[in-house]
This record gives C-alpha cells, sequence and structure tokens, in this order.
C-alpha cells in the first residue's frame, strides 16, 4: 500500500504599506543640544511612526568621512556592530495624523558599538529591503586625542563693504591646540567649527587657505591657532511654543495671533534653545500633530526665499531663525 502526502504552498506576496517618521529626535543629553558621543554618554534616538500596522525597521549606523559621506571600506564598517534589529515600538494611546508607534532607545549597547572617532550617520529602513530608507540622522562620535581650547573675543570690521555700524560687529573665534607625536601636521586640513545645531552650515577654517579674516598660526612645531575675524553674532532665534491648548488647536493653526513676525534687528530676542526643540510627552492626551500658518512682514522688499528651521511637531516648542 502507497502512502501519499498532500503538500500545499502558498506563496505570501509581503503588504508593502506606508511608512512615515515624524519627530525623529537624535541626541546624547537633551534634545536642546547637538549629538555627541563622548566617554560614557549614550546616543538616544527616538520618532513616531506613522503607519497602519507595526513595521519591521531597522537601523543602520555608517562612520563617515569629513563630507558625510559613509565608508565603504572593510576595515571601517565595523561589521556584526553596526546595526539594531529588532526594535521595540510602543503604541501612542491617542492616535493623531495616522501616528500609532513610538521608538526611543541608546546606544552604543549589545548590539551597536562606535568604534570610530568622528561623524557617523544612521540610517533608519526597512528590514527586509534596507534600499527603502525612511528617515537618517547625523552625529559625533569623540575620543579625545589632545585638549583644544576655544575662545570668543568681540570685534569689529573696519570694512567699507558694511555701511551699517551695526553689521559691522562680529566675534573673533580662535581655537589653540597642541597636535601629539601620533598625529603629523602634514595631516591636518582644517578644523570644524558648529553653530548651535547647525551641522549642515559649519564654519571651516583652512589650513591651505588665507586672508585677512581667517588664517591660522603655528610655532613651527606642533602648536596651531586659527583664527576666524568674520564670524557674525546674529540675534536669538524666533520661538513658537505650542503648548498651549486654549490657543493652539490641530489640525491648523497660527504660530502667532498677534499679527505677524516682523524685522528685529534692532532688536534683542528672548533666550532660546540654541537652534534645538522641546515636544511634549507623547503619551500625553493633548499630544497632537497639527499644520501651522506662519506669517512674515519684511522691512524691505525681499527677492529671495525665506526658509523656515526645523520641523514644528504639534503642541511642542520649537525654534526658526
Amino acid at each position: 500500500m502507497k502512502n501519499y502526502f498532500l503538500i500545499l504552498i502558498f506563496l505570501l506576496t509581503p503588504f508593502a504599506q506606508s511608512v512615515e517618521i515624524k519627530s525623529l529626535l537624535v541626541y546624547t543629553e537633551t534634545p536642546k543640544r547637538l549629538p555627541i558621543v563622548e566617554g560614557l554618554k549614550k546616543l538616544t534616538i527616538e520618532f513616531d511612526i506613522a503607519a497602519q500596522s507595526e513595521p519591521n525597521l531597522i537601523i543602520n549606523f555608517r562612520f563617515c568621512d569629513q563630507d558625510w559621506e559613509p565608508y565603504d571600506n572593510t576595515f571601517l564598517l565595523n561589521q556584526g556592530y553596526n546595526t539594531a534589529y529588532n526594535l521595540w515600538f510602543e503604541q501612542i494611546p491617542v492616535p493623531s495624523g495616522n501616528v500609532r508607534y513610538r521608538f526611543k532607545d541608546t546606544f552604543p549597547n549589545i548590539d551597536v558599538t562606535f568604534p570610530f572617532s568622528g561623524k557617523w550617520m544612521f540610517y533608519i529602513t526597512d528590514s527586509n529591503n534596507p534600499d527603502i530608507v525612511y528617515a537618517t540622522g547625523k552625529f559625533y562620535v569623540i575620543k579625545n586625542q589632545m585638549p583644544v581650547s576655544a575662545r570668543l573675543f568681540k570685534n569689529r570690521l573696519n570694512s567699507g563693504q558694511e555701511r551699517s555700524v551695526e553689521l559691522q560687529r562680529t566675534y573673533e573665534l580662535r581655537v589653540d591646540f597642541n597636535l601629539p607625536d601620533s598625529l603629523s601636521p602634514m595631516d591636518l586640513d582644517f578644523v570644524e567649527v558648529i553653530e548651535n545645531q547647525k551641522v549642515e552650515y559649519p564654519i571651516n577654517l583652512l589650513q591651505d587657505r588665507f586672508n585677512d579674516l581667517r588664517f591660522f598660526e603655528t610655532n613651527g612645531a606642533r602648536g596651531f591657532t586659527f583664527i576666524a575675524k568674520d564670524i557674525k553674532p546674529g540675534n536669538e532665534y524666533r520661538q513658537t511654543n505650542l503648548m498651549n491648548q486654549n490657543k493652539y488647536k490641530p489640525p491648523l493653526t497660527q504660530a502667532h495671533f498677534d499679527g505677524f513676525d516682523y524685522d528685529r534687528f534692532e532688536q534683542f530676542g528672548q533666550i532660546d534653545f540654541n537652534g534645538g526643540l522641546e515636544l511634549i510627552n507623547f503619551k500625553d492626551n493633548y499630544a497632537d500633530y497639527m499644520m501651522v500658518e506662519f506669517e512674515f512682514s519684511p522691512l524691505n522688499i525681499i527677492s529671495e526665499n525665506i526658509y523656515l528651521g526645523w520641523s514644528f511637531y504639534g503642541l511642542g516648542s520649537s525654534a526658526a531663525k
């Protein structure tokens, strides 16, 4: 007697749902500070997820060159310790704008390490297809190899290019350091300075470029001083606090109810978050996403584009330059 086995094979086609990352925060101490991993400090990554069902995501960490381009060198990929799997999500109590899940974790941990000092990026991707990138972030890993001293002095440029006396005001920035024996002065290219959280717009002091405003001095050996005399002081950031539920109600609201934003060239702004932001706790019953309308009345006709810094995430406070 022959036995027959019937095997049913089902071909399952995965459903590609729409996934959107919102309210992405990257920091080490507080969202108001630049994300710098130094010593025992941990990098915190948190974000909301807009999706119909819980997605399968991973976070891949890549060591980058000076231009934020990830290295492809096998020795710099940190294989085996460069990806966070099995991400744990919390459900948002009051879903808003299709946002249903919240993620928060700190790195490095048992699965992820940062062995190299310098610039790093992370990529939030689909676990089945890493080519689908939902969001990216940048941070720094610092392994102190030498002491660096930075100083600021008030300065004034006696230049005919600026007719306004106020626009001639600047800061003089001086960065002093001594290279250790393990580093060669020939390999020193530039000093990069980040103002507030302007990672995309660094102040670069180049070794191979001299002018009257930016240059460097050396003692002929390993002592260097990089100098920039043209750092503009600027004003405080404009701020909008959206946490007052009586004034700001979703889904659409205005940033200000007391008129347009206007030129503040001769006025001092209030102390701000230095380009950072603060979000209301996602478990708050009033946490929500809103479309916020901003209005600005310039002093003169502006022919160029006006940009809004940062993103504004419902009932949180943020800042724009």
